[in-house]
C-alpha cells in the first residue's frame, strides 16, 4: 500500500530532497545525520511502495548493478573468512555503498534548482565546519594542547574532510559557472579552502585540490576555445612544480649530528625545561632526538652548550614533539620538512607516514601474490596483514602495522580478482558516462576518487564510503540522465 502524502508539504520528492540534504550535511560533520537520513529515506521509499518502478529503474542502471555485484562479492567472501566479527563490521560499513546508490536510483529525480540547492548547502557546510575547525585548533594551540595536526578536524576524519573540502571547490565552480554563485563569494571560498587545505597537511587533500584546480583551468580554456593550449599549460605547470618540489626536498644541510656528552646536554637542558632529556616528548618520541632535529632545522650546531641558544618558544615546541619550527606552525612547509627528514635521516619507518606507507604497500603486494584469485575474505584482512608483517620480518613495530592505505590493494586482498575487477569497472563506467554526458563535475569527482584511493582505504570508514557513495550516486545514478551537468549555460 502506497504512502499517502500531502502533495504540497510532504510529497515523496520533497521528502527525498530533505533526506538528500540531511545526508549531505552529515557527510560534512555528523555520523548521526548520515545514519538517520539514510534510514528515514529507506523507510519512506518502502512506505511509498512503488516497487515495480523501483525494479525497472534498478534493472536499467548499469552503474548500480555493478555496485550490487561488488557488494555481493564482499558478502560471498564471508564464506572463506575466519574472523566473522571483523567481516560483518566490514559489511556494515559497505552497506552505505549499496543503500545510497539504490536510493538515488529508485527515488531521486534531479531538477536544476534542487541540484544547485544541494550544492549550496554542501559549500556552506564545508565553509562553516572548516572555520570551526580552525577556531578550535587555534584555541588548542593557544593552550599548548595542539600536539597533532589531526586535531584540526573537530567533527570526524581529518583526511576525509580534507578531500571533501578540496572537492567542494569544484562544486563551487560548477555553481559559479551556472551563475548561481557570485564571483566574489566564489573566490573568497576558493582562497579560504586553499588556505585550509595547505594548513591541514593532508596529502590526499593536496592532491584533490591540485586535480580540481587543473580541471577548472581546463574548463575555462575550453569555454574560450583554447583547449590545445591547455596541454602546454599542463606540461609547464607539472615541470615547474616538479622542479620546485625537487628543490624543496633537496637536503640543504649535512646530516644532523647528536649530543656527544649526554650528561652535559642533560644538565644544559634541565636548566631550560622540567622534562628529562632522556625521556619522551608529548608525542611519545625520544626527547633527545626531537631536540637534536629541532636544533639542526634551525642550523644550530648540535652540541651541548648550544641548547642555550634555543628560545623559550623553541623549548616549548620541542617539549610538544615538534622537530622544527615549520611543524610547530603547521602548513605545507611543515609537511615538506617532515618528508625531507623521512627521506634523508629517518633510521626506521616507525612513526613516519611516508615510510610506513611504503612498507604497507610492500606487505599488501606480498599478500596479493599469495592470494591472487580469491583473496582472504573481508574479515581476515587485518589478521593476514599481521601474519605477513611477521613473515616478511617487517621493521614496523606492532603499533604501526596497518592495512595497505590503498583501496585497490585492500579490495584485492579482501575479495580477490573478481572484487578488484568490479571495483575498477565502477571507475570505467563513471569516466565513460562523464565523457558521454559531458559531465565536468562527474569527471572531476571520478579523478579525485581514483587518485586519492591509491593513498587511502577510502571505503573502510563511514566518512569515506559516504563521500564516494553520495557523489557517485548524485552525479551518475539519479533516475534521470543528468545532461545539464555540462558547464554550458543552457
Amino acid at each position: 500500500m502506497k504512502l499517502v502524502l500531502n502533495k504540497r508539504f510532504f510529497s515523496f520528492d520533497a521528502l527525498v530532497l530533505l533526506f538528500v540534504v540531511l545526508f549531505a550535511i552529515g557527510m560534512v560533520c555528523s555520523k548521526f545525520l548520515l545514519s538517520i537520513s539514510m534510514l528515514s529515506w529507506l523507510l519512506t521509499c518502502l512506505l511509498h511502495g512503488d516497487f515495480s518502478t523501483y525494479f525497472k529503474r534498478i534493472k536499467n542502471n548499469l552503474g548500480f548493478l555493478i555496485i550490487l555485484l561488488f557488494y555481493a562479492i564482499h558478502l560471498l567472501s564471508m564464506l572463506w573468512t575466519q574472523d566473522l566479527d571483523s567481516g560483518w563490521d566490514g559489511i556494515r560499513v559497505r552497506t552505505t555503498l549499496l543503500l545510497i546508490p539504490m536510493l538515488f536510483t529508485i527515488s531521486f529525480s534531479p531538477k536544476g534548482r534542487n541540484i544547485i540547492l544541494i550544492n549550496h548547502i554542501v559549500i556552506a557546510s564545508v565553509a562553516f565546519i572548516a572555520l570551526l575547525n580552525l577556531g578550535h585548533y587555534y584555541f588548542l594551540t593557544r593552550n599548548f594542547q595542539a600536539l597533532d595536526i589531526r586535531q584540526l578536524s573537530w567533527f570526524g576524519s581529518h583526511i576525509r574532510f580534507g578531500v571533501l573540502a578540496s572537492f567542494s571547490v569544484a562544486i563551487a565552480y560548477f555553481n559559479f559557472s551556472k551563475k548561481n554563485l557570485s564571483p566574489l563569494l566564489f573566490w573568497i571560498f576558493v582562497a579560504f579552502i586553499t588556505y585550509y587545505t595547505l594548513f591541514s597537511q593532508v596529502f590526499s587533500a593536496y592532491l584533490a585540490l591540485a586535480i580540481v584546480g587543473i580541471c577548472i583551468v581546463y574548463a575555462r580554456m575550453a569555454l574560450k576555445g583554447w583547449t590545445k593550449y591547455f596541454w602546454i599549460f599542463l606540461a609547464v605547470t607539472l615541470i615547474s612544480f616538479g622542479t620546485f618540489l625537487t628543490l624543496l626536498l633537496n637536503p640543504n644541510h649535512a646530516e644532523c649530528g647528536e649530543f656527544k656528552n649526554f650528561e652535559l646536554a642533560n644538565k644544559e637542558w634541565n636548566a631550560r625545561s622540567e622534562m628529562p632529556l632522556g625521556g619522551l616528548d608529548k608525542k611519545n618520541q625520544p626527547l633527545q632526538s626531537t631536540t637534536e632535529r629541532y636544533m639542526c632545522s634551525k642550523s644550530i650546531e648540535v652540541n651541548e652548550t648550544n641548547i642555550r641558544k634555543l628560545s623559550a618558544t623553541d623549548i616549548q615546541n620541542i617539549e610538544n614533539g615538534f622537530a622544527d619550527e615549520y611543524q610547530a606552525n603547521n602548513g605545507f612547509f611543515s609537511r615538506i620538512s617532515e618528508i625531507k627528514y623521512q627521506l634523508y635521516e629517518a633510521k626506521n619507518p616507525n612513526g613516519h607516514s611516508l615510510l610506513q606507507r611504503i612498507e604497507y604497500w610492500k606487505t599488501a603486494t606480498f599478500i596479493v601474490s599469495n592470494h591472487f584469485f580469491a583473496g582472504v575474505g573481508i574479515g581476515d584482512i587485518d589478521q593476514t596483514f599481521g601474519y605477513a608483517y611477521e613473515e616478511r620480518h617487517s621493521p614496523l613495530s606492532k603499533e604501526y602495522q596497518a592495512r595497505s592505505h590503498n583501496m585497490f590493494l585492500t579490495t584485492w586482498i579482501g575479495t580477490g580478482l573478481v572484487g578488484i575487477t568490479l571495483f575498477v569497472l565502477l571507475f570505467i563506467v563513471g569516466f565513460y558516462q562523464s565523457v558521454k554526458r559531458r559531465s565536468w563535475l562527474l569527471f572531476v569527482f571520478m579523478l579525485v576518487s581514483l587518485l586519492t584511493m591509491f593513498f587511502e582505504d577510502s571505503l573502510e570508514t563511514q566518512a569515506g564510503v559516504s563521500f564516494f557513495a553520495f557523489y557517485y550516486s548524485f552525479l551518475l545514478l539519479g533516475n534521470v540522465r543528468i545532461i545539464q551537468w555540462s558547464l554550458k549555460n543552457n
